[in-house]
């Protein structure tokens, strides 16, 4: 290839970038600030009745008032096996990780846990895992809470 073909070729590679990082800048622009949560928000939740009032801050898609149910396994061991069903019978599909945390699905009567694993679903036994509360912020953090009452049974709801 010729100098001039090669020096044609990338001005034309240089523009097509200039114009996206345009189109970038134009899109970030239009979408404005990013709703925020402050301490106060999350600590004006009033109680009256039995019944919890959640203030606007809250309500307006800022923070995730429906928690999931996370779960790793105990750091007393390396890994734990996740199998394709709920028992020991069942094949083992590969492993869990104490550094890792999974949405659980349901906690099944047998003493097993289904959780979210690989684009599907996978099975623990409940004896090797640590469960806690998820909520899901509006700036795409999340935070934990302790799990106080009994999760026995639990399904996760769609």
């Amino acid at each position: 290839m010729s100098k001039k073909t090669i020096s044609t070729i990338l001005n034309a590679i240089m523009a097509v970038l200039t114009i996206g990082i345009v189109v970038l800048v134009v899109l970030i622009a239009k979408r404005g600030p990013k709703p925020t949560v402050t301490e106060e928000d999350l600590t004006n939740v009033v109680v009256s009745n039995n019944e919890t009032e959640i203030p606007t801050a809250i309500s307006e898609n800022k923070i995730d008032m429906e928690p999931d149910i996370v779960c790793s396994p105990d750091k007393s061991s390396t890994s734990v096996n996740v199998r394709s069903g709920a028992g020991t019978d069942y094949e083992r599909i590969g492993s869990a990780y104490p550094d890792f945390e999974y949405v659980v699905l349901s906690i099944k009567d047998n003493g097993w846990t289904e959780i979210e694993y690989d684009d599907g679903n996978g099975f623990i036994s409940s004896d090797y895992l640590s469960y806690q509360y998820r909520y899901e912020l509006g700036d795409g953090t999340y935070t934990y809470e302790p799990i106080t009452d009994s999760i026995e049974g639990y399904k996760k709801s769609n």
